[in-house]
């Protein structure tokens, strides 16, 4: 029986000569959540699984198609692409969460499978070529980490990181193909992973929020002005330093002279007497000029000696 295959469709020739053509299953297509991962030593597969705590989308793939590379590209199926920071990996289940910045649709979580399960592999062949196969979980496999699942499917280079579907619902990982078949990580290390970098996400926010100032809006420009001109106000403080460092130092001025008054000794007579007005000081002062000066014309005023002058009006 001979088979020859057309670029629309697949002929077998029948024992009786005549040609039998079926047409041919068209090619898989990749879904928004199918995922290539590029990196400078390496490529692989991955799925787009949630959205991250800062709005952007997480993308879950095997941390050996990762591991030890400078940057990692993603490419999604509508044909945009987007440099990827690594949030969190799992060594133990070969699992490494990536987060880009932009809004990706994401696919749901299923539960573990069982044994018999049939499943479908999405993952791109040498991470380029898009690719969608089926097979069945034969086995459970225990290693490091949660162990895994073996099923049917021939795996290929590139789709590390692939999702595995059950009912349309992720259920697993591929992370590689012994013996000729698939082994993905179940769903539970997945959503474990999941779950530890949202909440260390969500923590490192807070923690922002609480170290940031809190700034209350202006309702108009100038408010703002007023509430952001840091710039300003450190160019003032500068210039008003550099005012006062220019400054010549003023010279101390002398001590005030404090003048004797002539008449110091009637105010403190003043306030012996109770007298405070400068009426009373004046009367004070005349009533003693006068009773001083009419002893000095008695001669009176002091003991006599011989030194004394003889006329004393000399001395008035």
């Amino acid at each position: 029986m001979a088979v020859v295959s057309t670029a629309q469709a697949e002929c077998i020739r029948q024992p009786d000569g005549t040609w039998r053509c079926l047409p041919t299953a068209p090619q898989a297509q990749p879904t928004a959540m199918d995922i290539r991962v590029e990196c400078p030593t390496s490529r692989g597969s991955g799925t787009s699984v949630a959205r991250s705590a800062t709005g952007g989308t997480l993308i879950v793939t095997n941390h050996h198609v990762i591991d030890a590379q400078s940057s990692v590209l993603l490419h999604a199926s509508s044909g945009a692409s987007a440099a990827a920071v690594v949030c969190a990996v799992d060594r133990q289940n070969d699992l490494a969460l990536l987060e880009v910045q932009s809004e990706w649709p994401h696919v749901k979580l299923g539960s573990e499978v069982a044994i018999g399960t049939p499943v479908h592999f999405r993952a791109f062949d040498a991470g380029v070529t898009f690719r969608k196969y089926y097979g069945q979980v034969t086995s459970r496999y225990h290693g490091a980490g949660a162990g895994g699942f073996f099923a049917t499917g021939a795996s290929r280079s590139g789709n590390s990181g692939g999702g595995v579907y059950s009912q349309g619902r992720l259920v697993g990982v591929v992370w590689g193909n012994p013996n000729g078949g698939t082994a993905f990580v179940p769903i539970g290390p997945v959503r474990a992973l999941l779950e530890r970098a949202q909440r260390s996400r969500i923590r490192k926010n807070s923690d922002q929020e609480r170290k940031l100032p809190i700034i209350q809006p202006s309702s108009s420009d100038e408010g703002c002005e007023r509430a952001c001109d840091c710039d300003a106000r450190l160019e003032r403080i500068e210039a008003q330093l550099t005012q006062l460092a220019n400054l010549k130092p003023i010279a101390p001025s002398p001590p005030p002279q404090i003048a004797t008054p002539a008449v110091g000794w009637l105010h403190l007579a003043a306030a012996a007497l109770g007298v405070s007005t400068p009426l009373g000081v004046a009367i004070l002062a005349a009533g003693f000029l006068v009773r001083v000066r009419r002893p000095r014309r008695r001669g009176l005023g002091g003991p006599r000696t011989e030194s004394f002058p003889q006329d004393h009006r000399a001395h008035e």
